[in-house]
């Protein structure tokens, strides 16, 4: 299943896989009726499909490079959680910042990161917001807590894979009249 890195076929492929996972924990009516439990599923299938989709794009660079950016994320989100020790909606603790949220956008960053807006990432970055949405519903965070999980998770998903998308480039050179260049290019 999922054979082609074509975008649109990225799409599909992830909406297969999203309910597949949906199907295996139960009917899709009862986990969406069951906020916390969406939000626990979420926060593996998106950056799994993530990974997933790094590694049909760049191989084994874009699957190191995403699953780096999984692991920093929830080192960070840990360490952030365990510093700040901010209280829950339902009285926990260690609520800053949403971990589920973190983790999904993480998923969605490195998509982001390597092949820009595409239906595939978008499909991702929906995921990440349901995932929050999901816990805030469930009274697990507020709203702050979550877009702070989500701002996490998508920034170092971003950033440890950006330098794989082709249309970002450094180039130096040196001219006849020995003069020094250095061109950045990008595109969002």
């Amino acid at each position: 299943m999922c054979d082609h890195v074509e975008r649109s076929k990225m799409t599909r492929c992830f909406v297969a896989l999203l309910t597949l996972v949906f199907l295996a924990f139960g009917q899709l009516p009862a986990l969406a009726a069951d906020w916390e439990g969406l939000g626990n599923v979420l926060q593996f299938a998106t950056p799994a499909y993530g990974l997933y989709a790094s590694a049909r794009m760049n191989g084994r660079d874009g699957l190191r490079a995403c699953a780096t950016a999984v692991g920093v994320t929830a080192l960070s989100t840990q360490a952030l959680k365990s510093a700040i020790d901010a209280p829950r909606p339902n009285g926990g603790t260690r609520g800053f910042p949403s971990g589920h949220t973190s983790a999904a956008a993480a998923g969605f960053g490195c998509l982001l990161g390597q092949q820009g807006w595409s239906g595939a990432t978008i499909a991702l970055g929906a995921s990440s917001v349901l995932t929050a949405y999901s816990r805030v519903k469930a009274g697990r965070h507020t709203a702050g807590q979550t877009a702070a999980g989500f701002l996490l998770g998508s920034t170092v998903g971003y950033f440890a894979t950006r330098h794989l998308r082709p249309n970002m480039a450094l180039e130096a050179g040196v001219s006849s009249q020995n003069q020094v260049s250095l061109n950045w290019r990008f595109a969002f």
